[in-house]
């Protein structure tokens, strides 16, 4: 699912389930975020999403420019 210009996704209609939803949110030459589930992650800091019904769920996610860096060493 792609995002407004504002970088918001709503989709309206979506079950209601605990810690059950993984997003992954990336671009092209960007860095990537997403949420993780404790099987993967002990104590993620993003954990799976929960939904919970007639209630807006909010995920803030941010993600970088990537860009090349060359480091020369000299002995």
């Amino acid at each position: 699912v792609n995002s407004d210009e504002e970088g918001m996704v709503v989709i309206p209609g979506t079950p209601a389930c605990f810690e059950c939803y993984q997003i992954d949110v990336s671009k092209t030459g960007f860095s990537s975020e997403r949420t993780y589930s404790v099987t993967e992650v002990t104590h993620p800091q993003k954990p799976l999403a929960t939904i919970v019904n007639q209630e807006t769920t909010n995920i803030f996610f941010a993600i970088d420019q990537l860009s090349n860096l060359t480091i020369d060493s000299f002995t």
